[in-house]
């Protein structure tokens, strides 16, 4: 897609990461007895697309990330523009190094992009993405935060 087909101000864009997000929340193993159903969060979103504007590739302040609630946060880099399904998906395929009920399958597994998606009582979603020329080869930059954390 052309960069700016990706803009999270499209309410299909909007549709597509709630969409996403609520299919890999529903096919989580186990199944999940309490799973929230995500919502698009405009505050969120306005917080994730103006950290994403920064092009500072590292995650923002706690304080950065707030609505009425403490928000958690999921980045992804890119050499191209890629779907916003794709970059949700990267961050669900963490879900390989992780068991339910134990955690992290090593202590070098990196699960939190993983847990964030499927975190059961977030149910609000903003998202952002920025092109960042300054970055050398990653210079699609998305952002997403989750409500609550």
């Amino acid at each position: 897609p052309s960069f700016t087909a990706l803009l999270t101000t499209r309410t299909q864009v909007q549709k597509e990461i709630v969409k996403k997000h609520n299919e890999l929340r529903k096919s989580v193993s186990p199944p999940a007895s309490n799973m929230l159903k995500m919502e698009w969060s405009k505050e969120a979103a306005a917080n994730a697309q103006k950290w994403a504007n920064k092009c500072t590739l590292e995650h923002s302040l706690p304080e950065a990330r707030k609505t009425s609630t403490k928000c958690g946060e999921n980045l992804f880099m890119s050499s191209y523009p890629a779907s916003w399904s794709d970059a949700i998906q990267n961050w669900y395929e963490e879900s390989r190094n992780f068991v339910y009920g134990v955690g992290p399958k090593s202590s070098d597994a990196v699960v939190g992009h993983y847990t964030q998606v499927v975190w059961y009582n977030s149910y609000h979603v903003g998202c952002g993405i920025a092109y960042c020329p300054n970055q050398e080869s990653l210079k699609y930059y998305y952002v997403c935060q989750y409500c609550p954390a």
